[in-house]
Formats: C-alpha cells, sequence, structure tokens
C-alpha cells in the first residue's frame, strides 16, 4: 500500500477480488482459501520493477485471485462434510461439519431460522465471504488477524489467535466508520445464514460511499502507510 492513495488502492482490491469470486462461484466452485497470500497484484504494462502503485498508476494494475488447490466444485462439495484445512483464521466454524450443518438447518434441528432450504454451496460461499471480509480487515488496518499462537495456560489461547477466532472472537473493528463496521458484522456474522450471502451482494455493499473510511480522527498517515502490515495486537513504532 506504500506511495498510493490507500482508499483508492483498496477500493480496486476488494472490487476486482470480489469481481474474480463471483466468477468463481458463478462457475459452481468455491475458492475455499481466500487470504491475503492468494491475492495478487499485477501490472499490464510492465513485467518487472513496475512502480505503477507506488505513482498511483492503479489502471495499469489488475487484481488476480491465485491458488484454487482447496477449493470445492458444485458438483462434489455434498460429498465432503467439510474441512479445516488452510490458514485457520480465515476459516469459519461451520466449515468443520458443513454436510451436518445442512442437514440440520434443513431440518430445523438448530436455533437458527433459515428463510429457504441450505445446501453445502450455499454455505461454501458464505465460507468464501467470511475469509473476504478477515482479508478486507487486514488490508483496512495495515495488520494481520489471528496469525498467533499463544498458550497463556493450558487450554487457552490469547484474543489475538487464530483458535479464539475459529470459537467466536473476531476483529476490532471500533475504529471504523458505524455503518462499515455493521457491514463487517454481517460480512463475517457467527449465523452463516445471516451473513452476506455472495460475493456479489458484498460488492454491491462496497458501492455504497461511506464503505471505506475509517473514523475521521484515524485516518492513516503517509507514517502509517509506508510501515507495513504488522502482527493484531503489535504497537506502531515509534519515530
Amino acid at each position: 500500500l506504500r506511495g498510493c492513495k490507500k482508499g483508492r488502492l483498496l477500493e480496486k482490491i476488494f472490487r476486482e477480488t470480489l469481481d474474480g469470486l463471483t466468477v468463481i462461484h458463478t462457475s459452481g466452485t468455491y475458492h475455499n482459501d481466500i487470504k491475503l497470500e492468494n491475492v495478487m497484484i499485477t501490472c499490464k504494462q510492465h513485467s518487472l520493477m513496475c512502480n505503477c502503485m507506488k505513482n498511483g498508476q492503479l489502471d495499469n494494475l489488475c487484481v488476480k485471485i491465485c491458488d484454487l488447490g482447496m477449493s470445492k466444485t458444485a458438483a462434489f462439495s455434498s460429498y465432503s462434510s467439510g474441512n479445516l484445512g488452510g490458514t485457520i483464521c480465515y476459516v469459519p466454524k461451520e466449515r468443520a461439519d458443513i454436510a451436518g450443518l445442512v442437514h440440520s438447518l434443513n431440518q430445523g434441528k438448530t436455533m437458527l431460522k433459515p428463510q429457504k432450504m441450505w445446501t453445502p454451496n450455499d454455505i461454501y460461499i458464505v465460507c468464501d465471504v467470511y475469509a473476504f471480509a478477515i482479508m478486507a480487515w487486514e488490508l483496512m488496518k495495515s495488520m494481520l488477524a489471528g496469525r498467533e499462537i499463544r498458550v497463556a495456560d493450558p487450554g487457552q489461547v490469547c484474543a489475538s489467535s487464530p483458535l479464539a477466532m475459529f470459537n467466536g472472537l473476531r476483529p476490532d473493528v471500533s475504529e471504523f466508520h458505524p455503518e462499515l463496521a455493521a457491514a463487517f458484522g454481517r460480512w463475517w456474522a457467527h449465523d452463516p445464514t445471516a451473513r452476506t450471502s455472495s460475493a456479489e451482494h458484498l460488492r454491491q455493499e462496497l458501492a455504497r460511499p461511506y464503505q471505506l473510511k475509517l473514523a475521521p480522527r484515524l485516518e492513516a498517515s503517509p507514517e502509517e502507510l509506508d510501515a507495513g502490515p504488522r502482527e493484531h495486537g503489535s504497537q506502531t513504532p515509534q519515530r
């Protein structure tokens, strides 16, 4: 994000990532491993040593989703009860037993009140939506969410650990514009049936003008942008 207006670049990354996810989902495939490492920025004009991001020439840049090694297809999604492969901080809890959740939802055996019959394909889509939300938070905050595993006492993990997120904690959005914070609440909702239901719907929400703004006092400074990503919970270094 260095040397560029952060809001413009984030808008491009989010929009084109969601465009790519929409195409993937429309083809009957579910990525299943959306994360920072699997979203790449390339330049259409230069193959090496590109300064387009630094110079703000964002039209030359293209955002691409890579690594579909963990993807699922609609034809085979019902044969899998779920999996926890990949980077755990991007994995919502329902992915542990997708077939069981779908059965419970459709039989009315949960406290959730879905408005339709659910399929494994629907769950895989909202799992990708959840992972995108975690990635979007990381980019907006310039820090990594839930990458630490620190055991304080046996069976306990710190609040920024991936296991804590898997068990229900979510990254802090108190510094975001209130409407944006509410949007994140929909994107990573604990109840998968209440989550934003597709990448296309999420893209429509991001098209609203307020969405990429932090609270006014918390707009990132050039020094913060130059600092690059840091671990969740770490302090901005003193200069």
